[in-house]
């Protein structure tokens, strides 16, 4: 054989393909499918969250409108207002609707009651005063730090 035959026989060098993005591989696959059903059930738990905890916010911001009007103003309605609210929250909390038509003694069961679940939140004196202060002659002093106290029950409420 002739050595220029066997040249002009010889080809030139081909790079291979380049290698395409598409189609994946099944890791990548597993991958997307992971990250999608993680991002589903993120969304998902935070938007239960968001909605089991509309009532906690709207307590927070309503006790804030209580405490200002309350603390420019000292008035027994204001501490009756506290008090439907600590109601409404703690059934809201417990989904519990006889906490409220409770009065007096049944009331104080209720703080109590709700206090062992958080406790460090509301002095015995407080639960003294959202069970029986409406019901005195004179308005009870009620300070800044009260209604912080208030706001910290609120907030611990069905966190068990």
């Amino acid at each position: 054989m002739d050595p220029t035959t066997l040249l002009t026989q010889l080809k030139d060098v081909h790079p291979p393909e380049l290698i395409t993005w598409w189609p994946l591989a099944i890791g990548w696959w597993g991958l997307i499918i992971f990250t999608l059903i993680l991002l589903t059930s993120t969304t998902l738990y935070t938007r239960r969250w968001w909605r089991r905890n509309a009532w906690r916010r709207a307590a927070l911001t309503e006790l804030k409108q209580i405490a200002a009007d309350y603390l420019s103003q000292a008035n027994t309605a204001h501490l009756i207002t506290v008090i439907e609210l600590l109601k409404r929250s703690i059934s809201s909390a417990h989904n519990d609707l006889h906490a409220l038509s409770a009065t007096s003694t049944e009331w104080r069961h209720y703080l109590e009651k709700s206090l062992k679940n958080s406790p460090a939140t509301l002095s015995p004196e407080d639960i003294a005063i959202l069970s029986e202060g409406h019901y005195q002659p004179a308005t009870p002093e009620l300070s800044a730090a009260f209604f912080v106290r208030i706001e910290r029950f609120i907030k611990r409420l069905g966190n068990v």
